[in-house]
């Protein structure tokens, strides 16, 4: 019989780990470890330790919900799978921060009708160029939310050149906004190695500890996405961290409130009404990706429990927005 509850949060500074009695929702344990950036995993596994002590079986462990800056950080920090993105149709040309920018003839009017042939020669030339230079394809057609058969067909050519994977923006979005869409198709091509990096390591801990549990990614949205979808869709766990926040706070039955977290490096802030999660009416924006990812519309500040405070010669306090280790948490 489960009685258990874990939730994980791997955030800029730290990872903490608590263990929650299921039914009373009462939190029994905690455990803090630095956030190990080079590899996350590292620091799950030493939270995680942290909380199985006498009287914990892993057996009694129900789920494990897990909420993560990767995604966020690897955007901001420009990290991820190299994309090559084909972009359909008559198109103002944009470009995006990934490896190529391609655009091709193809594409649908906003009824579906094909606007032109698919320029199939160019796709298949251009794969044959790139695919020693990319991890990953993109391909977003206009208005393919109407009809995707552009973007199919270019999916299944580039497989029989390159096995790589490619995310159709179609899949990704029912917004007509292009760039946006196009965005959120890199987006998750980019982050999926990344994500399932992560995952293995969680699971390599849980394997290490004995916990047999479902595992729940919590997403922007502060809804939870299980394993596989994660990997897909790696995208929609940006602003993971600050929307689990979010989440707890609508759990209070609260109508209209203002939800603060304050970390380590930064302060998260967001609006409860009627009880539920403001959200970003277009979608989640980190740096220079605007996405049609849904997001609890948030506020990030640069300053956290552990921000440098120097005081000058006149005796004012000044918040910097570098960081400094606590005592406490030296070893």
């Amino acid at each position: 019989m489960t009685r258990y509850t874990i939730g994980i949060d791997t955030g800029g500074t730290y990872t903490d780990a608590v263990l929650m009695e299921t039914a009373s929702r009462r939190l029994l344990r905690w455990s803090k470890e630095a956030t190990t950036h080079h590899d996350l995993g590292i620091g799950v596994d030493r939270a995680l330790r942290g909380l199985f002590r006498e009287g914990v079986r892993p057996e009694e462990i129900g789920r494990l919900s897990v909420s993560t800056t990767l995604a966020t950080n690897a955007v901001v920090e420009g990290r991820g799978a190299r994309v090559g993105l084909f972009v359909l149709g008559i198109v103002r040309h944009f470009k995006l921060p990934v490896v190529a920018n391609v655009f091709l003839k193809g594409g649908h009017d906003i009824t579906g009708r094909e606007e032109q042939p698919l320029d199939i020669e160019g796709l298949v030339d251009t794969v044959q160029g790139l695919k020693n230079e990319v991890d990953a394809y993109a391909v977003c057609g206009a208005m393919a939310i109407r009809n995707p058969t552009h973007e199919l067909v270019a999916e299944k050519a580039i497989a029989m050149i390159d096995p790589k994977p490619v995310f159709c923006s179609h899949r990704v979005s029912d917004h007509p906004g292009m760039k946006e869409r196009a965005a959120t198709a890199c987006l998750h091509a980019r982050l999926m190695p990344l994500m399932e990096n992560f995952l293995a390591s969680i699971r390599s801990s849980m394997d290490r500890l004995g916990l047999a549990c479902p595992v729940t990614l919590i997403c922007g949205n502060g809804q939870g996405t299980g394993l596989e979808e994660a990997v897909q869709r790696a995208a929609v766990t940006m602003a993971s961290g600050p929307a689990a926040t979010a989440r707890f706070g609508a759990s209070t039955g609260i109508g209209t409130a203002l939800v603060v977290d304050v970390g380590g490096t930064t302060t998260d802030v967001c609006m409860l009404r009627d009880g539920q999660p403001v959200m970003r009416r277009e979608g989640c924006r980190i740096g220079p990706w605007q996405t049609h990812v849904e997001a609890i519309d948030m506020y990030t500040a640069a300053g956290g429990g552990d921000s440098h405070v120097v005081c000058d010669s006149r005796g004012n306090l000044r918040l910097e927005k570098t960081r400094v280790q606590p005592l406490a948490m030296t070893r």
